[in-house]
């Protein structure tokens, strides 16, 4: 009986923690948490209602995905980049979601539908202002396209990249409501993607993929100031060049 009630907390616990990383992550996301702010356990074990045991633990599991920091002597902060380790982490994000690109399979028409339903609604929810529910269905139709290549690894890993540019995802948004408030370019490029898919055409949807990275990178320039990140790449053509080795591959 006493293993039975130690299994049981055990998986509360779990359960707990895993709450609370999302209830974080989704604060970090609506901006409760900006990039380079500490985490104050105290004050958030009460706003989430928890004690400090499971709080923890998702500070744990949010260190291991880089969205934290934990500094030994000071506590977690969030994860603030500077220019050079942004302009990084989008060379990256192409290069690996290149790669997924490459190797898709094709989904099926039923597929394509719903992937073309949720960019849709994705828009609106962006349009309306809606920005955490506008980025589920942003996130829920790329991995779902991403999910049809067999590169298990490099799905992963454009899955967790993907994740370390949260906050910087919603200042594109901002900016782009600001600059464009119907979202005319996000839905042409939207278009763009799903009639590429459609035709089975990679190369055009592998540029639809940049030409968005570049987009985030450069509204990211104009709420954090890098020069650098200024002339990030626009075109499939284009991004060849952020390594030596990529100059002569095909895209």
């Amino acid at each position: 009986m006493r293993q039975v009630d130690t299994e049981s907390q055990e998986a509360s616990r779990i359960s707990w923690a895993e709450r609370i990383t999302v209830d974080l992550h989704n604060a970090i996301m609506r901006g409760e948490l900006l990039p380079g702010e500490q985490v104050r356990q105290s004050e958030w074990a009460r706003r989430l209602g928890v004690s400090l045991i499971p709080l923890r633990e998702a500070l744990k599991v949010l260190t291991t995905q880089y969205i934290l920091r934990h500094d030994p002597m000071r506590g977690y902060f969030v994860t603030k980049l500077d220019n050079a380790q942004i302009e990084q982490l989008y060379r990256i994000r192409i290069l690996v979601e290149t790669e997924v690109l490459q190797s898709l399979e094709w989904p099926s028409p039923e597929v394509v539908r719903e992937i073309e339903a949720d960019a849709n609604e994705w828009i609106d929810l962006e349009a309306s202002g809606d920005a955490m529910a506008a980025d589920e269905k942003l996130r829920k139709h790329l991995f779902l396209l991403w999910d049809h290549s067999p590169l298990d690894i490099f799905v992963r890993e454009a899955k967790r990249l993907w994740h370390l540019t949260d906050p910087y995802r919603l200042a594109r948004a901002a900016i782009m409501r600001d600059v464009d408030p119907g979202l005319v370019a996000l839905r042409a490029r939207t278009a763009e993607m799903i009639r590429a898919i459609e035709e089975h055409d990679r190369d055009a949807l592998i540029h639809t993929m940049v030409e968005s990275r570049s987009t985030v990178a450069y509204a990211v320039t104009q709420l954090y100031g890098s020069s650098r990140l200024r002339d990030f790449p626009a075109d499939v053509e284009d991004h060849r060049s952020l390594t030596p080795e990529l100059k002569n591959t095909a895209p």
